[in-house]
């Protein structure tokens, strides 16, 4: 129950962030577009009144929505930026390692629910699971856990977008942009796959010659990093669901792939509104 709440309050956070920045933005336009509009229309609204409507945004806009939502609209925006620009942003982040003691209780979970993201099975019977925490493997069905410090990408033993999976009996683990790795089974050593730079997804061996599905789009070739990508037409789609559509519109893909600088645009005023706007408040306080 604790972990559920816990979980839903994290949602509940980022969504009252993502409602704030719409409310701030809509007060924020009315604070300068009202006063505007009644000294072009003097007789629409006594003083009293506007008086009263500026006070009621300015109180809106600034201590009661402002102060409240600073600190996780500063991280939405950021992460936002993040998120935008995972391949190139990731490389440069993949040696900075974070301690457990100053990491949210979200990095410190107290059982593995909702935490796996992929199960693999050994020719052994042990299990090998990705979590957000890293590589764990159990040998007895889940009763026990340890750490894989022997598996690559240690920069993401306590957190990191790691993506694990088993095909024709070789497992694999990546990244998004890179590196990745492969081996036949849970006793031999992690072998690097060259020149392959996107997370697998999924995999078929067909003779030699290794078909994958990637976040980079499709390839073949060999684990020794010899891959050409295959020619594919794109199917003649009627639609999409809601969900991938608005997805695509907040990661900035629905227009052209450079939209994504317009998000991080609209992200970082996001931050400089929200600090100016603080600096605001501090300075004419409630009018």
């Amino acid at each position: 129950m604790a972990t559920a709440l816990r979980g839903r309050l994290s949602i509940w956070i980022s969504d009252f962030a993502g409602i704030a920045i719409v409310v701030l933005a809509l007060t924020g336009l009315l604070q300068w577009w009202l006063p505007r509009r009644w000294r072009r229309h003097k007789q629409s609204l006594s003083t009293g009144n506007r008086r009263s409507v500026y006070r009621w945004l300015f109180r809106g806009h600034g201590p009661v929505i402002g102060l409240l939502a600073i600190i996780p609209i500063v991280f939405l925006s950021l992460t936002g930026i993040f998120f935008d620009h995972p391949r190139a942003l990731m490389r440069m982040m993949n040696d900075v390692s974070l301690s457990s003691s100053v990491l949210p209780t979200a990095f410190r979970p107290k059982d593995l629910a909702g935490e796996i993201r992929a199960l693999t099975i050994d020719p052994d019977g042990s299990w090998s699971v990705m979590t957000r925490l890293g590589l764990l493997h159990s040998k007895d069905k889940g009763s026990t856990w340890s750490f894989d410090y022997q598996a690559p990408l240690l920069s993401h033993l306590k957190g990191g977008l790691v993506g694990m999976s088993q095909h024709d009996g070789v497992m694999f683990l990546g990244t998004h942009g890179g590196p990745n790795f492969h081996r036949r089974s849970g006793i031999e050593p992690w072998q690097a796959i060259p020149s392959l730079r996107m997370m697998i997804q999924d995999a078929q061996l067909i003779g030699d010659i290794w078909y994958m599905k990637g976040s980079g789009g499709f390839i073949r070739g060999t684990l020794d990093g010899r891959f050409t990508p295959l020619d594919t037409n794109l199917p003649d789609v009627s639609g999409m669901p809601v969900y991938n559509f608005l997805v695509d519109l907040h990661t900035g893909l629905m227009f052209h792939e450079n939209w994504i600088w317009i998000n991080d645009i609209a992200a970082l005023i996001a931050v400089v509104l929200t600090i100016s706007g603080l600096v605001n408040w501090l300075y004419r306080r409630w009018i």
